[in-house]
């Protein structure tokens, strides 16, 4: 598989796109790409920078027992109480 089209089916999991801008896309991606002289695994994570623009990723964090309903769990007590 291409490493363009790799990007592109990747990016179209997590973003819908018409035709049109899958297009735009592309050809956004190739000039992006024409220059780098890197593996494909290298221009793949950059292609998909490129693409989600200057979006912060969040770390994902564990939601607390109280935001799970399951405070009760511990019978009012926090789990490092004991500690």
């Amino acid at each position: 598989m291409d490493t363009i089209e790799k990007i592109l089916n990747t990016y179209g999991m997590m973003v819908t796109l018409t035709p049109d801008q899958q297009q735009e896309a592309r050809e956004s991606l190739i000039r992006f790409l024409s220059d780098k002289n890197e593996d494909a695994h290298a221009l793949t994570i950059a292609g998909l920078k490129f693409l989600r623009g200057e979006k912060f990723s969040r770390t994902r964090r564990a939601r607390s027992l109280r935001e799970l309903g399951c405070e009760d769990t511990f019978q009012g007590q926090s789990p490092r109480s004991e500690q």
